[in-house]
């Protein structure tokens, strides 16, 4: 993409009003959508013809589901951390503690400009609300990269551009809240997108006592500590300092060999590969050891199917009977994968019952010959006795004629 100045984009006419589509420039293929239309909270970063359709989407035609009120959070600087996200209550595992939608969005394959000048243009027909809510997010971007790329760098999430959580239909954007709270290798809550709603949400993945900072994670948590460690230097330019990597060394070498066993089964399952009930049950035990509960999540869904592959429906049912309840404990009820489960859920109950309405059959089958074996023998036991009455007779007969 072309780095074109500020002055360049802001005399682009727009290409819709209702809601409003500006491009970037006159020569560019990207632009800006802002939502909703007329009060322009959010704004979609893509192509302008996939924008056009973007703007149709079913979730923007009624208002996103409000945040738990009162707010079980508080917002309170931290040192060496900017803000943090701190509980104001007692927080039961599972509960929604935050769902809003973003401030800033973009396709993940968009090419943004070193100098800021996209974004900047991005955030130009935001609301003043919205806006000053972007520019009092944190950089922890050094230069040469600009203010508001190091903003979008800093406190980025993924968002869904669909309903199938595809890799290729991923996006990024950032939030007023959400990105208040800050990383743990072991986080206290699961960030989760919800499309139909459009809503990043996060979830509760223990208890959290009142008082204490609420955690997400930035960092990729089935690596080994050094290799997190260094991703977060990196790209968040800080030391990570939470209770898994600052384990002593024994324990810490514990800690990432469990965490690469959930690589290597990881890996395994999305290669297609279908786990042994050995390698499910170490994987399941590292993640909850690890206390990683998204991970058990993923583990009790790839093993539901591996164990119905061996037969065992009944085991199979109760695997993905867990993982459904496990997501939506932590991603609510329309989870995606949370679906995945359910349907899985009614594949093996349906085939359970087809197995049981089989044995039914066959036992009343069987039932019905012994009751058929039962009246045949009866009928032979009757007949022998009307035989045995009718030679008694016979020999009654002769004896009286004698």
């Amino acid at each position: 993409m072309s780095s074109t100045s500020p002055d360049t984009h802001s005399s682009t006419p727009s290409t819709s009003t209702d809601p409003l589509i500006v491009p970037f420039s006159p020569t560019s293929e990207d632009g800006f959508l802002y939502l909703p239309p007329g009060q322009n909270d959010l704004v979609i970063i893509d192509e302008v013809p996939k924008l056009a359709k973007v703007a149709t989407w079913e979730c923007w035609k009624q208002p996103p589901p409000p945040s738990p009120s009162p707010p079980c959070f508080y917002i309170k600087a931290v040192p060496g951390k900017g803000q943090g996200m701190f509980a104001n209550r007692d927080i039961k595992m599972g509960e929604l503690i935050v769902e809003e939608r973003p401030l800033y969005v973009s396709r993940i394959n968009i090419e943004e400009t070193s100098d800021g000048s996209f974004e900047e243009a991005a955030i130009k027909h935001l609301s003043d609300t919205s806006r000053e809510k972007f520019l009092g997010l944190s950089n922890a971007q050094p230069e040469p990269i600009g203010p508001l790329p190091g903003r979008l760098m800093t406190n980025v999430f993924a968002i869904d551009f669909d309903d199938k959580s595809s890799d290729d239909m991923l996006g990024g954007g950032v939030y007023e809240f959400i990105c208040r709270a800050n990383q743990d290798c072991v986080p206290s809550t699961h960030y989760h997108f919800s499309f139909s709603t459009f809503t990043g949400r996060l979830f509760a993945t223990r208890d959290i006592p009142a008082k204490e900072e609420i955690s997400v994670t930035y960092a990729p948590l089935l690596a080994g500590g050094q290799q997190r460690r260094k991703v977060l230097k990196s790209k968040f330019r800080f030391d990570c300092l939470c209770p898994t990597c600052t384990l002593p060394e024994d324990e810490a070498k514990k800690s990432d060999q469990r965490r690469l066993e959930l690589t290597k089964f990881d890996k395994f399952c999305r290669g297609g590969g279908m786990p042994s009930y050995p390698m499910l049950m170490d994987a399941l035990k590292a993640s909850e050891v690890e206390g990683l509960v998204a991970e058990r999540a993923h583990v009790l869904l790839a093993g539901s199917a591996a164990v119905a592959k061996s037969r065992q429906l009944e085991m199979a049912l109760d695997w993905a009977q867990q993982a459904r309840a496990a997501f939506e404990l932590i991603e609510g009820p329309e989870s995606y994968h949370g679906k995945q489960a359910k349907q899985r859920e009614d594949e093996f109950q349906k085939q359970l019952d087809e197995k049981q309405e089989k044995l039914l059959a066959f036992a009343n089958a069987s039932k019905k010959k012994e009751a058929e074996k039962e009246e045949e023998e009866e009928q032979d036991s009757d007949d022998e006795f009307r035989e045995m009455q009718e030679r008694i007779r016979r020999m009654v007969a002769e004896a009286q004629g004698k």
